[in-house]
């Protein structure tokens, strides 16, 4: 096979004009170019190697990330250790635990009516 080129299943892709086009899509489509950013460093790759196996764990890191994000947001004081331990805490408090499953069931809910009506 001609060393330009790359094949996929049925499918061959000219590598030249994967660039090109990479290029366009990197410079032109934020999610896209936010995808290749995070997926060439090695930390991100690792951990998503590590904790994206499975939609369950898909779901259950978003929603560490999720209480994570909102103790960043509404506790700007706490540093790192302090937000880290409080997530640690709230998931393993039984009583905590429903509010924040409760809480992420409801973003997804949002999101996908969002979603449905955007695209409907």
């Amino acid at each position: 096979m001609d060393e330009t080129k790359l094949a996929v299943r049925q499918k061959t892709f000219d590598l030249d004009k994967l660039d090109d086009k990479g290029r366009i899509l990197y410079y032109s489509n934020k999610p896209m170019k936010d995808i290749s950013n995070v997926m060439e460093h090695q930390e991100f790759k690792n951990f998503f190697e590590l904790y994206f196996k499975d939609w369950t764990s898909v779901k259950a890191m978003v929603m560490l990330i999720k209480v994570y994000e909102q103790l960043n947001d509404n506790f700007e004081d706490l540093n790192g250790h302090q937000r880290l331990a409080m997530v640690y805490d709230i998931i393993g408090d039984s009583d905590l635990r429903p509010s924040v499953v409760s809480k992420m069931s409801e973003w997804i809910e949002r999101e996908e009516q969002e979603k449905n009506r955007v695209y409907s």
